[in-house]
């Protein structure tokens, strides 16, 4: 298993066999817009990260943008989806070390409280909350 980060260029090509694999993220956690991560992924301000084995093709696909808040730049993985996540979650070393190179504090994640038990290097910083009016 490798990961790829796709050239910005090139993600219009890819994005569309990809789309559906990590648009299931916003929709299921109603944490932001499936068209803004459409327009992060295409205009090149998120970038699109693809797990892949010869045996099996791609295999998970995530999506990661740079943001700068007011106390530190950070990595943000927007969307993550795939099958076997056994076989691929240690690639996010991968991301972490891009983030570093980039001169990011941190990598921030956002998704279902699932990820929390999945990824036990990473601690809650904060939580999410709504009231349904």
């Amino acid at each position: 298993m490798r990961l790829f980060c796709c050239p910005p260029d090139m993600a219009g090509d890819l994005w569309p066999h990809i789309r559906s694999m990590v648009g299931q993220a916003p929709v299921k956690t109603d944490m932001g817009r499936l068209s803004e991560l459409d327009t992060d992924v295409l205009s090149g301000r998120a970038l699109l990260w693809v797990a892949h084995s010869d045996g099996h093709g791609i295999e998970a696909a995530t999506v990661t943008r740079l943001d700068l808040t007011e106390r530190s730049k950070v990595c943000t993985i927007l969307a993550c989806g795939g099958k076997g996540r056994s076989r691929w979650l240690h690639l996010l070393s991968g991301i972490e070390a891009y983030a570093k190179a980039e001169g990011c504090d941190g990598v921030r994640l956002y998704g279902r409280r699932g990820w929390k038990r999945a990824l036990p290097d990473y601690r809650e910083i904060g939580i999410v909350m709504e009231r349904k009016l």
